[in-house]
């Protein structure tokens, strides 16, 4: 293990810097700018996987494929990108005919605004699918997982391939859900004299802990 070293007596000594108390504040204005600001206005849309952060070069091609060639891709942190189209065409498409998925991540999409900042919680609803373990094989319906979807948030669509199969260990419903308002682990079902207590297993979701208020645990 190499020893270490002494400074040099020579060296100088670290060059003390007070920190001002208010920040400085400053005006900048061009028709630049204002130009930039309008045109993400109106071609912008802020996106962010649920759960996923693809790499760079898939991204681009989802992209291409679900939506168009003709856009810019600017990438942000926390798993955040910007798009900006060239057709008000593209722009409406993404933002009106979803919801959209890469495999089970939903994505999170709204246009863009100024003051955006990745490090502040701005998602607020989301696609999840949510599976329903266990369901018993009478109430595989679609009113029920319409039901269930609208009491969650808003009903998008349900899987029915695993009951067609006659395999009913889950049935598996998708819903606009507002996160922000947190999410319960399960919900309770009354279809005449019949009660039932169906547990809620959301897929691809990150959940924010109660006390600690950290992603990841409940």
């Amino acid at each position: 293990m190499p020893k270490k070293t002494a400074p040099p007596a020579h060296a100088p000594k670290p060059f003390l810097v007070d920190k001002l108390e208010e920040a400085p504040s400053i005006e900048i204005m061009h028709p630049t700018l204002d130009e930039q600001i309008q045109k993400y206005v109106e071609h912008a849309i802020i996106c962010r996987f649920n759960g996923l952060w693809p790499r760079t070069a898939d991204l681009y091609q989802w992209i291409h494929s679900n939506w168009t060639n003709n856009c810019k891709v600017l990438l942000y942190s926390k798993g955040f990108f910007i798009v900006v189209f060239a057709f008000s065409e593209d722009y409406q498409k993404a933002l009106t005919e979803g919801p959209w998925f890469w495999g089970l991540a939903g994505l999170f999409l709204t246009p863009w605004f100024p003051d955006f900042d990745p490090s502040t919680p701005i998602i607020t609803k989301l696609p999840i699918w949510v599976r329903l373990p266990n369901l018993p094989a009478h109430l595989w319906h679609f009113v029920v997982f319409q039901g269930i979807g609208n009491t969650l948030g808003c009903f998008l669509t349900t899987d029915t391939s695993r009951g067609e199969k006659d395999i009913y260990t889950f049935a598996r419903i998708c819903a606009e859900i507002d996160m922000s308002k947190g999410l319960p682990d399960h919900i309770n079902l009354k279809i005449g004299d019949f009660h039932w207590t169906q547990t809620l297993d959301y897929e691809n979701t990150a959940f924010r802990c109660r006390n600690c208020h950290h992603i990841g645990h409940l």
